[in-house]
């Protein structure tokens, strides 16, 4: 009698599973056992581009958060810096930025990385463009992983507490 449950409950989990909806946020931390050493990350991985020109993440390393904009495919010449434009609600906001050595990252400026934290946590999308490719950040899901990566330190630092 329970044979003839088995497919009908595999049928119920496939389509429970399927109707998740899945985040393009995701979050990872590090506990090395030193606040000023411990780091979390929150990236955006393209969930309709499985082979995304450029990444978007939020490091944190003890206080300090910084946001990048990570290159996958070596595409600048020689140039030290790349013109940026990020558009928000159709007003597009311009800057040059340096690269980092091997042209792969770069480092946003501050008032860059408020705005977009920002306009996130506020749901609107981001579009960014460099070098005429272009990725758009969907603000779904945004809040809760920017919750979790601001609180994921002190809950790794509670379940991994160190002797």
């Amino acid at each position: 009698m329970l044979t003839r449950f088995i497919p009908i409950l595999s049928l119920f989990l496939a389509l429970l599973s399927s109707c998740a909806t899945q985040s393009p946020w995701q979050v990872d931390a590090i506990n090395s056992g030193t606040t000023s050493f411990d780091s979390t990350r929150l990236r955006y991985i393209s969930l309709v581009d499985t082979s995304p020109y450029l990444t978007f993440e939020l490091m944190r390393i003890g206080d300090n958060t910084d946001a990048f904009i990570n290159l996958t495919r070596p595409s600048i010449g020689k140039e030290k810096s790349v013109e940026i434009t990020f558009t928000i609600d159709n007003q597009k906001h311009k800057r040059t930025i340096e690269l980092h050595e091997g042209k792969m990252r770069l480092l946003l400026p501050n008032e860059i990385t408020s705005l977009l934290i920002e306009s996130l946590q506020d749901r609107r999308q981001i579009a960014i463009l460099i070098n005429g490719c272009e990725e758009t950040l969907d603000p779904a899901h945004f809040g809760e992983s920017f919750s979790q990566f601001q609180e994921s330190q002190s809950f790794f630092k509670t379940i991994f507490k160190r002797p």
